[in-house]
């Protein structure tokens, strides 16, 4: 049996070696910013797991658990009355925490046959795949989340629309593709979200193309 983390391991060697030797649709300089990204990725997901073991050395160290059991057991609370202590401290440090990361997402969503970029029409769309344009964005985004996403299906797009409206999301950047003169409904969704929206293209002849949405959206700006 192969453990999970060696077998995601194994799965992602075998992606980028057909991809690479079979495909053809990853590049040198593709390799490279992925596995950048990557490495960030893991600096700072390491960064987080040594900041929970000091802060775990100076909890056990200090005897922090026992010292807040004996001061509470001083005041002599009771059931109820040391929930409601305690549901009171957690109600002032959520308004005090930083909202920003549960926030701040920017909401990137590419329409039908974008995942199908590197290959399709490359005179056209050029050799960039679409994970390629993906780790642009996140560069591009810094610090600030990203969710990035592609659907040929009409019905998911408009649901991620309606997923960004709820939370909120700080904007929105779509690249309807072949939806860009078709879709009402997506016209509609993004009437609803209260950001910015930016349209954007990868072929100079779809974003001179009349869009449905433009003339009706005025956060609607072809790029």
């Amino acid at each position: 049996m192969t453990p999970p983390t060696e077998a995601a391991a194994i799965a992602a060697a075998y992606a980028f070696l057909i991809s690479a030797l079979l495909h053809r649709t990853v590049t040198l300089a593709g390799t490279y910013r992925f596995l950048l990204v990557s490495a960030r990725t893991t600096a700072s997901i390491g960064m987080l797991i040594a900041g929970a073991f000091v802060f775990n050395y100076v909890v056990t160290v200090e005897n922090i658990p026992r010292t807040v059991s004996a001061t509470l057991q001083a005041y002599e609370l009771s059931p109820t009355m040391f929930l409601i202590v305690v549901n009171v401290l957690l109600l002032l440090l959520g308004c005090l925490l930083e909202k920003n990361p549960m926030t701040h997402v920017i909401s990137v969503l590419n329409g039908p046959n974008l995942n199908r970029l590197g290959t399709r029409e490359p005179e056209i769309y050029g050799s960039t795949i679409l994970a390629e344009v993906e780790v642009q964005c996140r560069k591009a985004a810094g610090a600030i989340p990203v969710e990035f996403r592609q659907s040929n299906a009409k019905d998911e797009i408009i649901g991620w629309i309606h997923e960004a409206i709820d939370r909120p999301a700080s904007g929105i950047l779509i690249n309807p593709a072949a939806f860009t003169v078709t879709s009402i409904a997506i016209l509609d969704a993004l009437k609803m979200f209260p950001g910015p929206i930016i349209e954007f293209h990868i072929s100079t002849s779809i974003a001179a193309t009349r869009s449905t949405t433009s003339p009706w959206c005025p956060r609607w700006r072809p790029r």
